[in-house]
């Protein structure tokens, strides 16, 4: 019998859904907070999907699980890798739970790719997994495709705007689908566990205002708990997000500005680049998104060509992940940034009795820097303030807590270092949202909770113990 539901919904926060919410317009998610208790959830550093998905199945922190951001910087190698699930380290909370003899599912969630046997299913989610090798046991992949035309990411994503609402439908329809799937694979492998995580809502907040159309989808989710309430009516609920949201104003474009203060140098000089062989031929990586999504090639050359999307610039001549390898000049570079936050030291470079002077130095621009009003920075962390395990060398050396209303880009080729917003209108930020109901809880008040919080409440839940090495802790206070 299900006795906990995980809803994991993807940039959730309730400086968005609390208005919503006191207005009626979300009456199940309503319902469940009024009965239950919920707070602002605290994510990790750099707020996105990954690493945080996988901070809250492991409880364990960005420096014990090796993954900090959706690329890797080795500086020492000159090497710049996108990690794959299997790049996580640490157990995730359905691996104990099966080992333990309960049955688990885990439906939808990011940085799953490839999928691994679980007790029950497993299906990888959205932005990183492939329309193909997605579940395991490997049959139900055909199943969900032939049953429920189940996609990973929606056929039109690379032609989402505030203006198409064909695609904007799309992503209505594939939300809904999920709750569906999920009442049905829950009740064909008896689940005494779920996991299930929307992803698309925060694409549509990436790309469109807050509005109708975004209150239309979570209203679609909304429906979505109120059937699987119906259908699981003595189950408990956890519902969360791995990292909240806002509205853009002003686009940093981390590397440039690090270029401009001398800190980055690289091989091809500004001006070449921009005038490379693609955008020469009239391609860059907007256009030629939409040809391969045209021709349905855009899976192939995702799984066989990975870099080839890194290589191709964007329409203002940048790159990005992948591709900024061979751009930099390693050997005269001091620093350089992922999107989001991170920020790396030049190991081949910069000695240790040096590192803290440009930590510092570094920091102290950056908590300084304006633009239009906006604070780029809320502040800027040194990694020993917010990271600790075995991959601390792995770890960025600097971390932006992004300002409200800024969104750093990681790309390499930019004109400018400032920019208005273009494609992404929304950004992430550290605040989710923490909700938790049914017979496993109490509605004892609650000011404040982690995402590494998350694996080890559910291990007591299960009656089992948590392992040392877990950061997060117990929420005892609300576990009856």
């Amino acid at each position: 019998m299900m006795k906990l539901i995980a809803l994991g919904l993807d940039g959730a926060g309730f400086n968005l859904l609390q208005p919503w919410l006191d207005q009626g317009l979300l009456p199940n998610l309503a319902a469940l907070q009024k009965k239950g208790v919920s707070c602002p959830l605290t994510v990790c550093l750099p707020p996105v999907t990954s690493p945080n998905w996988k901070c809250f199945s492991t409880g364990k922190n960005p420096g014990k699980l090796g993954v900090f951001w959706w690329e890797n910087i080795d500086t020492e190698n000159q090497k710049i890798t996108v990690p794959a699930s299997s790049d996580f380290h640490g157990q995730e909370i359905w691996d104990i739970l099966g080992n333990n003899g309960y049955k688990v599912g885990v439906l939808n969630m990011p940085t799953c790719y490839p999928p691994r046997a679980v007790n029950g299913f497993m299906v990888a989610g959205g932005p990183d997994a492939l329309e193909s090798g997605f579940a395991w046991p490997k049959d139900l992949e055909k199943e969900l495709k032939e049953k429920y035309q189940w996609r990973v990411l929606p056929k039109s994503i690379n032609f989402l705007t505030e203006n198409n609402q064909p695609a904007i439908e799309e992503i209505y329809n594939l939300i809904a689908k999920r709750f569906m799937v999920a009442i049905e694979l829950s009740k064909k492998y008896q689940l005494d566990f779920l996991e299930l995580t929307v992803y698309l809502v925060n694409v549509l907040r990436h790309h469109l205002p807050e509005g109708e159309k975004i209150l239309r989808a979570w209203q679609i989710i909304d429906q979505g708990i109120g059937q699987m309430i119906k259908e699981f009516p003595q189950a408990s609920w956890l519902i969360f997000s791995d990292h909240g949201s806002g509205e853009i104003k002003v686009k940093f474009n981390i590397n440039q500005w690090l270029k401009n203060e001398g800190y980055l140098v690289l091989k091809n000089n500004q001006k070449d680049f921009q005038k490379s062989f693609w955008l020469k031929m009239g391609l860059h990586q907007g256009n030629l998104s939409k040809i391969a999504a045209r021709l349905g090639l855009k899976d192939f050359l995702k799984k066989h060509f990975a870099r080839f999307k890194f290589v191709v610039p964007s329409a203002s001549g940048a790159v990005g992940k992948t591709a900024k390898e061979a751009l930099i000049d390693w050997q005269k570079s001091q620093a350089v940034a992922s999107g989001q936050g991170p920020i790396y030291l030049n190991k081949l470079q910069i000695t240790n009795n040096k590192s803290q002077n440009l930590r510092e130095e570094i920091i102290k621009k950056l908590e300084r820097l304006e633009y239009n009003g906006v604070k780029i920075a809320k502040k800027v962390y040194q990694k020993e303030e917010i990271y600790a395990g075995e991959f601390m060398a792995k770890a960025p050396d600097l971390v932006i807590d992004q300002g409200e209303g800024a969104h750093i880009s990681g790309g390499l080729g930019f004109k400018d270092i400032f920019s208005a917003p273009q494609k992404w209108l929304g950004e992430n930020q550290k605040t989710g949202i923490f909700l938790a109901v049914g017979p496993c809880f109490t509605a004892n008040h609650l000011s404040s909770a982690s995402i590494l919080d998350i694996a080890p409440t559910i291990l007591r839940i299960f009656g089992l113990k948590k392992s040392n090495d877990l950061d997060g802790r117990v929420l005892n206070e609300i576990i009856k």
